[in-house]
């Protein structure tokens, strides 16, 4: 699925940190990514591929995720981060599944095909 990107790295902008799922009860702080031709095409892609188990669309958001917290944290605003470019040299597939304790996250794929 990775090589779907054909082995390219490519630069992304990020355009603003935020606190997932929202600010005032963030479990993690992502970096958001402008959605880059070759991520949103590698999306729709994956879409074909591996379908939503419960048949939901969700909103495509490119993002690294830059800390996690066990415990729900409220994070202020963060201004001034726009323009910064990120080479996203090592690509990951995760699939995340939601638990009363928090969400588990297993690892699909990663990295650049040979």
């Amino acid at each position: 699925m990775v090589s779907r990107l054909e082995g390219t790295a490519p630069f992304c902008e990020v355009t603003g940190l935020q606190g997932y799922p929202r600010a005032a009860k963030a479990r993690a702080l992502v970096a958001e990514l402008r959605p880059e031709p070759i991520l949103t095409n590698w999306n729709t892609w994956l879409r074909t591929q591996r379908p939503s188990s419960d048949g939901a669309a969700r909103q495509f958001a490119p993002h690294i995720t830059v800390a996690r917290a066990r415990e729900t944290i409220r994070l202020p605003e963060h201004e001034g981060v726009s323009g910064i470019s990120v080479e996203l040299d090592k690509p990951g597939l995760y699939r995340s599944v939601t638990h009363p304790d928090g969400a588990v996250y297993q690892r699909l794929e990663a990295g650049w095909a040979p």
